[in-house]
């Protein structure tokens, strides 16, 4: 899907900046809930579309809507439609996370233990535990909901952190410039935490293995990232290469553009 996001890019920056300046800004807080609502909606697709392409066996494009449909970036649009109206419109997003702390904090509060409840109560199978995360796919009506309030809520905290400083904000700070090749690990290092649940964590409670999942994974993640950028190909692997500490400095770090 990153390949595909860097393919489109340049179609489309120009679509929403050709959007952006035709539509009055008192509008575009409804066009963005409007879009929201679409994607929603496309959610409830999925499943036909599947069954359709699968029907049609189409070169190409059947697999794209099928074995590939969780990397389809059709699927996932919306998302960089939200980075875009907060990239581009930085003040009135700030303005927009508060006002609307009301809706999303609530909304993501519910999900997330309703998710945990089904997804726990999921483990439990006539063959015994299975440890699994297959039931939280992302092309989901209600994880479409989830992910966009996780996006509010993360945001609204990390503006916090960030206007207190300290320790906390360096840290998630630090964190964040390793962001990018964590993303694009995370999905090998989640099967490695596997490892560890079935041969240290078997006969624990569930809800215990799943945090204890989530924090290994992260943490492998970001610590394979971190290996990964001090190697010649870091900036090309991970997009991030650390080249050896300054005197008297810290490490200087060397983005991809």
């Amino acid at each position: 899907m990153i390949i595909q996001c860097y393919v489109l890019f340049p179609v489309f920056r120009d679509v929403v900046r050709r959007l952006s300046a035709l539509m009055p800004s008192k509008w575009r807080p409804a066009a963005l809930a409007g879009v929201g609502a679409l994607y929603v909606l496309l959610m409830f697709a999925v499943g036909p579309v599947y069954h359709m392409m699968d029907k049609l066996q189409l070169p190409v494009i059947t697999s794209w809507f099928t074995l590939y449909a969780d990397r389809n970036v059709i699927y996932f649009f919306f998302y960089f439609v939200l980075g875009a109206a907060a990239g581009m419109n930085v003040k009135r997003w700030d303005e927009w996370v508060i006002k609307a702390q009301r809706v999303y904090w609530p909304l993501f509060i519910v999900i997330t233990g309703y998710l945990l409840y089904e997804m726990i109560s999921l483990f439990q199978t006539p063959q015994g535990a299975v440890f699994s995360f297959n039931y939280l796919s992302l092309l989901r009506p209600v994880m479409a909901v989830y992910c966009v309030t996780s996006i509010f809520a993360a945001y609204r905290v990390a503006t916090w952190i960030a206007h207190k400083g300290g320790r906390a904000a360096s840290l998630l700070t630090s964190i964040g410039t390793l962001s990018y090749g964590a993303y694009l690990m995370h999905a090998f290092m989640l099967r490695v935490t596997y490892y560890f649940d079935e041969t240290l964590f078997a006969e624990w409670n569930h809800v215990l293995r799943t945090l204890i999942s989530f924090v290994l994974c992260a943490v492998f993640s970001i610590a394979g990232t971190w290996l990964l950028a001090r190697t010649p190909l870091g900036k090309w692997v991970v997009g991030l290469q650390v080249r050896p500490r300054p005197a008297g400095g810290p490490p200087a770090l060397q983005k991809q553009a």
